[in-house]
């Protein structure tokens, strides 16, 4: 893996936005960060990497100058070795360009296609040939990584896109139908942009009255959103008071995505530890 600068440890690892982002493995919280976004009619562009790549984004932003190395789809077709099998930009012409999910990208597929690409880019990463369940076992580590890598939101006032460019290659089952939505940028994006802190950073800049008098549904849609978030809270405090067998459904719940919440926490943190920095070559 190409070696990588990083800052001093602790100077920008950002705990409580890493916390906050670990926090949408749970539906409610979930539901609470889209519903702020929205009601600060903001725009909203997704990507999924690998955990070394979302701890690098969280210290230093969104860099484009590492697209296209061992991270991402990318690197999971030179760790193949893949031909060249389609002209789309993010599979094999992706240097210097970061790929995004924006607003208009179908609501599946920017939900699930980012988590794809978590798995491949960890993927990429641990590939190292070998015997078969030498393989078998780096793929389900890669496939455990890519689950415990939170997917990265980034808020944008929609005057501040312009510098995302479409990209027309990205095709589905189709050739022949253009899936809307998926954007690149060759330009950094800060890390301030990620996430609830995102959302508060960027969405009281700029005239926030007039951006709500203009995208009117938006804000509804976000005022449903968190209503029904509240509301959800309300509903599982009234069911585990009444009811015994609800209360420990709704433990086991707690304690399954407890455990996604802490594995999306501090797996990714793993790549601050000087024993992986050695693994990977980082200085």
């Amino acid at each position: 893996m190409n070696s990588v600068s990083l800052q001093a440890p602790n100077s920008s690892l950002h705990f409580e936005r890493r916390f906050c982002n670990a926090l949408n493995a749970c539906f409610i919280f979930n539901l609470f960060d889209d519903a702020v976004a929205n009601m600060l009619c903001l725009e909203t562009y997704y990507h999924g990497t690998s955990p070394n790549g979302y701890h690098l984004i969280m210290k230093n932003g969104a860099d484009p100058a590492f697209g296209g190395k061992e991270s991402g789809e990318s690197g999971l077709h030179k760790a193949l070795k893949m031909e060249k099998t389609t002209d789309r930009l993010s599979a094999f012409n992706c240097e210097k360009r970061f790929f995004v999910f924006g607003p208009k990208c179908p609501l599946f597929l920017k939900r699930f296609q980012p988590r794809v690409y978590a798995i491949g880019g960890s993927t990429g990463e641990n590939w190292r040939d070998g015997f078969l369940l030498e393989k078998i076992i780096r793929v389900v580590v890669s496939i455990i990584e890519g689950f415990c890598s939170p997917i990265l939101k980034f808020r944008f006032l929609q005057s501040k896109t312009t510098h995302f460019q479409v990209d027309d290659t990205f095709r589905g089952c189709n050739p022949k139908n253009i899936v809307p939505g998926i954007h690149y940028t060759e330009e950094v994006i800060s890390k301030d942009k990620i996430g609830l802190h995102g959302s508060l950073k960027v969405g009281f800049d700029g005239h926030l009255r007039e951006r709500i008098s203009k995208n009117r549904k938006q804000f509804a849609l976000g005022l449903v959103q968190l209503v029904a978030a509240v509301a959800l809270i309300g509903l599982f405090v009234f069911g585990a008071i009444h009811s015994i067998t609800f209360a420990k459904a709704l433990c086991i719940y707690t304690v399954v995505k407890g455990t996604f919440i802490a594995g999306r926490f501090f797996i990714p943190l793993v790549q601050e530890l000087p024993c992986y920095k050695k693994r990977v070559g980082v200085a």
